[in-house]
């Protein structure tokens, strides 16, 4: 069998692949489609720049919308965020339950099973605003 002059590469790509495999499936775990209504127009804006980016629009819609959810979330009272935050991270526990996996984590609401992204970051956020930080 003929070893080529990029044996050395492709087995660092191999052991590469194998290496990030395990984020990748994560990944898909915790990604979820969303069908939304947008203007034509607003679509159409969306497909030019993603594609000058080398994306989907999808994939860039939903980076938008990634960021768009935080600076909703932070703009919420500080009341009502906590409420959200709670109420969208059992939501996120009953989605993953539906994929068969379960979250054990410590944070804000104590070492519990299920998610707490959402009481995550409000707790840290007013972390930070009681020190001035934000």
């Amino acid at each position: 069998m003929k070893v080529g002059r990029f044996t050395g590469a492709a087995q660092e790509l191999v052991k590469h692949l194998i290496a990030i495999e395990p984020l990748a499936l994560a990944e898909e775990a915790e990604t979820t489609s969303l069908s939304v209504k947008v203007n034509v127009s607003t679509a159409s804006l969306l497909a030019v720049i993603s594609e000058a980016f080398g994306q989907s629009r999808f994939s860039f819609a939903g980076e938008i919308l990634d960021d768009f959810a935080a600076d909703l979330f932070y703009s919420l009272p500080e009341d009502r965020r906590a409420i959200f935050a709670e109420k969208a991270d059992l939501l996120t526990t009953e989605a993953y339950a539906k994929k068969g996996i379960t979250v054990e984590s410590g944070g804000p609401a104590g070492n519990i099973q299920g998610d707490q992204t959402w009481r995550m970051m409000n707790a840290v956020r007013s972390n930070f605003a009681e020190v001035g930080q934000c």
